[in-house]
């Protein structure tokens, strides 16, 4: 008789920190964003001291809200930018793609990975039956210029 019986152990989100408790402030965010999605600002920049929250927010809830307030007219999309000594278009565009969950095309030139970032969320919003797309950069303060310009079209 076999005891090694495999048990999955599932660890509570408070352990792993997966999780974010719906704030008065991730509100405020929330209301920022919405006016700017309101009224079709090209980009914007949300500040603020460290460990307020605002990275958990977007991870958390900005998807959640945006799907529910907007019933699926804004195709939103959310990146990580993680920092490289070395700045990379190439390498950039490869994270976005992975970001974008277009993970089994991230090869190619810059310029195959920008068409196929630019077609997966225009794809994206087409199928929602909208035009209207946006692309939330959690740490773009860090980026190099070279990749801000990646995202400028």
């Amino acid at each position: 008789m076999d005891t090694s019986d495999s048990i999955t152990v599932i660890e509570h989100p408070m352990l792993t920190q997966e999780y974010a408790i719906y704030t008065p402030p991730i509100a405020e965010f929330f209301n920022v964003i919405c006016e700017w999605i309101d009224n079709k600002v090209p980009g914007g920049y949300v500040y603020g001291m460290s460990r307020l929250g605002k990275s958990r927010a977007i991870k958390f809830w900005m998807r959640l809200l945006i799907q529910e307030r907007y019933q699926g007219r804004v195709a939103f999309f959310h990146m990580h930018y993680r920092h490289h000594e070395r700045p990379s278009e190439l390498l950039f565009l490869g994270e976005l793609l992975s970001a974008l969950e277009n993970i089994f095309e991230t090869h190619g030139t810059k310029s195959e990975k920008f068409k196929r970032a630019i077609n997966h969320m225009c794809t994206r919003a087409q199928n929602l039956k909208t035009n209207y797309v946006m692309l939330m950069i959690d740490e773009a303060q860090f980026m190099h210029e070279q990749e801000y310009q990646c995202v400028m079209v």
